[in-house]
């Protein structure tokens, strides 16, 4: 879904800084420019990145 919130007003509504969902059901047009596309997951989607010092690192992006 589109999104059309800053990082600075994430962080101002936000108590730790993750996007809490503004924009989710506003339906926003994905094409228009200066707007974020976001993937909604599952709650406790958890992906492993490997580092550039190898290390495999499990991050929640839900």
């Amino acid at each position: 879904f589109a999104c059309e919130c800053s990082r600075s007003e994430i962080r101002q509504i936000s108590s730790n800084g993750n996007y809490p969902g503004t924009c989710r059901n506003k339906k926003l047009n994905l094409l228009k420019g200066n707007q974020t596309w976001r993937i909604l997951v599952p709650v406790q989607t958890l992906v492993c990145l490997k580092t550039f010092t190898n290390k495999i690192e499990k991050i929640d992006v839900s």
